[in-house]
């Protein structure tokens, strides 16, 4: 696969977010496109780590894949572990999501929901469905990067952005 950097424009971004709002268990997808996070990041999130009275949420843990195995263990960096507040679209899409949990795992596996998300199965489905909406290939990666394209965009200072990407600095998320 291609490897080079692609965001996604304002209109395709909305498109994006239409489709997901209405295909089941694309969830994943839209918050990593509304919070920035790593897709290992959300695939361990658990219900712990939100807090819906504040609407505050922790990273502290991620999955990564090991020999075929997932390992629930620590973020990429120090600078990875973090808190902050959840904007309000994305605190509601998870309330809704809470109703019909039957897991720790804010997003499960799509097959067997006593499970973590599998960031393989989870990049496939997302390859399918960009490509049946006829939306440009891109990466988990690069939603990540469209989220913080578009929060410079509309103002968001770099320093800011930097600690909710869990960057060392600013410089490095610039």
């Amino acid at each position: 696969e291609d490897i080079q950097e692609k965001l996604l424009i304002v209109d395709e971004q909305n498109i994006f977010e239409e489709l997901m709002k209405k295909t089941k268990g694309c969830e994943p997808y839209l918050f990593i496109l509304r919070t920035g996070l790593r897709a290992n990041e959300v695939a361990g999130l658990c219900w712990e780590d939100i807090n819906f009275e504040t609407g505050i949420i922790k990273i502290s843990h991620a999955l990564s894949v090991v020999d075929g195995e997932i390992i629930f263990g620590e973020t990429k960096t120090d600078n990875g572990h973090r808190i902050f507040k959840l904007p309000h679209k994305t605190r509601l899409l998870l309330e809704r999501r809470k109703q019909y949990a039957v897991t720790e795992w804010v997003f499960p596996s799509f097959r067997n929901p006593d499970q973590a998300l599998s960031p393989s199965t989870a990049y496939h489905k997302f390859k399918d469905i960009l490509c049946n909406a006829e939306l440009p290939s891109v990466r988990f990666h690069d939603l990540r990067h469209t989220f913080a394209t578009h929060a410079i965009m509309v103002g968001v200072d770099e320093k800011t952005l930097s600690r909710l990407l869990g960057h060392e600095n600013a410089s490095f998320t610039l």
